[in-house]
């Protein structure tokens, strides 16, 4: 409750201000967009995402339309888009350079030096404690790194007790890439997983697949992302940068689609779809020339 009042005191704000008081629930409904976006299980109601700790966003979008429309109707208020626009190019975008990155459907860390890279159909998302990714299957990635300076063997660590229900007789010792590694499997609570720890100098770097519903799918996938696993060499590691907001001015046959091709960061396949959150444009109607539009670039 506490949270829908203060939508509708930030509404009342806005109008205050000289702004448009609807803008707020644009914004809500721009976040819905974008947290369906970073879903990988579209039909999934119960899907977790960044808006799952608050009120229901439907609910926020009555409250924040109805405030709106105490004060006026649609159309007052400044937007001054132009000027908006203007102040966000070059506006760093994305990770946390020092939480290392994720581009389409890999994720390297520039300081660590490390990449990975999850099977299609997959969608990661970075966070500080860990990387996440989840498909429309049922499968959770979890990848993260520990301290093992204490273990010289992989396969003691392996079996220290820090995973429940692990299968001892699954452990088995492993090379990924010039990298020693110890794969195994779990199961506990009507959840299988499996495992993998690769070892870097006093690091553990740690992948647990999980799936309630385990086939062969299940386990290609796991042995793919984990061989994926590499070092970075110093070439690639200068190369990588943050990405940034770039604005354009759209051209004369300019349409959603022929712009999402100069994004960068995203997966090919799904550009289209994150300019047109990105920009709150449809992807089936003609942009007017000269609009200024958001890109993400390197």
């Amino acid at each position: 409750m506490q949270e829908l009042e203060a939508d509708a005191i930030g509404v009342r704000t806005l109008a205050n201000a000289g702004f448009d008081p609807y803008a707020a629930s644009r914004f809500l409904r721009s976040m819905a967009a974008f947290a369906a976006y970073q879903s990988a299980d579209k039909g999934s109601s119960s899907a977790p995402d960044f808006l799952s700790s608050h009120p229901s966003t439907p609910e926020r979008l009555q409250i924040a339309v109805r405030s709106a429309r105490q004060i006026g109707a649609p159309g007052i208020g400044e937007r001054d888009r132009q000027r908006y626009l203007s102040q966000i190019d070059g506006m760093l975008f994305g990770d946390d350079p020092l939480e290392g990155f994720v581009r389409g459907r890999s994720f390297l860390h520039k300081a660590l030096g490390i990449s990975f890279t999850v099977p299609s159909g997959y969608i990661l998302e970075n966070s500080p404690e860990a990387v996440l990714a989840s498909n429309g299957e049922g499968t959770a990635i979890r990848f993260d790194g520990a301290d093992i300076s204490g273990y010289s063997d992989l396969v003691d660590y392996m079996t220290s007790g820090w995973i429940n229900g692990l299968l001892p007789q699954s452990v088995r010792q492993t090379t990924i890439n010039g990298l020693p590694g110890v794969t195994g499997s779990a199961i506990t609570q009507g959840w299988s997983f499996r495992i993998a720890v690769l070892r870097i100098g006093r690091t553990g770097y740690r992948f647990i697949f999980a799936s309630r519903s385990p086939n062969d799918t299940f386990d290609k996938d796991f042995h793919q992302t984990v061989e994926s696993f590499s070092q970075l060499t110093p070439t690639e590691r200068a190369r990588l940068q943050s990405l940034r907001i770039k604005v354009v001015s759209s051209k004369p046959g300019d349409t959603a689609r022929k712009l999402a091709i100069g994004m960068s960061g995203v997966e090919p396949s799904r550009r289209l779809e994150f300019f047109t959150i990105l920009n709150d444009l449809s992807a089936e109607k003609p942009i007017p020339v000269g609009t200024a539009v958001k890109l993400v670039v390197d």
